[in-house]
């Protein structure tokens, strides 16, 4: 699996342009979800907007 931090994913929070590596240190607790695979735990965000020219897309983060 390949890291977001490795990614040049752009998307647009508020019609803000942003790294999805830069946004993740603007993730607050009550906006994850901890989700279990395979024994492991993952804290994960839904970001669904703008992304590198898409109008709508949808986009699980793992924070």
């Amino acid at each position: 699996m390949r890291k977001f931090t490795d990614i040049n994913y752009h998307i647009y929070p508020q019609d803000i342009r942003i790294q999805i590596k830069d946004f993740v240190q603007y993730i607050e607790k009550d906006e994850v979800c901890l989700v279990t695979v395979n024994g492991s735990n993952y804290w994960i965000y839904r970001y669904e907007g703008a992304l590198n020219g898409i109008d709508n897309a949808s986009v699980v983060v793992l924070a």
